[in-house]
């Protein structure tokens, strides 16, 4: 039997965003992987309405590597590209995210 750690800790609404944002970035740098992290990470990626967390959430689904992020991410880089198309670096981070679960994003590029 697997169990999934952090979970218990990611649905406790007694813990603060910043706290939960901080152990999935330690779960994306470990070997853990389950479905409820995948859906807790997608989850609060799209969510999220404070746009450096977003944009952290973002990155860090990419290092989660289910390629099953790409959609979202592609969404968002979409969006980004329409509503902040200066910001190269944070359009750079969210397309080597895509990149890194094995998706394109090129075409994104010329809107």
């Amino acid at each position: 039997m697997s169990i999934c750690v952090g979970t218990e800790i990611l649905q406790d609404e007694a813990f603060h965003n910043g706290i939960k944002i901080g152990l999935l970035n330690y779960i994306c740098e470990s070997p853990v992987r389950c479905e409820a992290i995948f859906t807790f990470l997608k989850t609060a990626f799209k969510q999220n309405q404070d746009p450096e967390e977003k944009h952290f959430l973002g990155i860090l689904l990419g290092e989660y590597g289910d390629s099953r992020g790409i959609p979202v991410l592609r969404k968002y880089l979409e969006s980004l590209l329409r509503t902040a198309p200066t910001q190269r670096q944070a359009l750079q981070e969210i397309a080597s995210a895509i990149y890194k679960l094995g998706g394109q994003y090129e075409d994104l590029m010329h809107i």
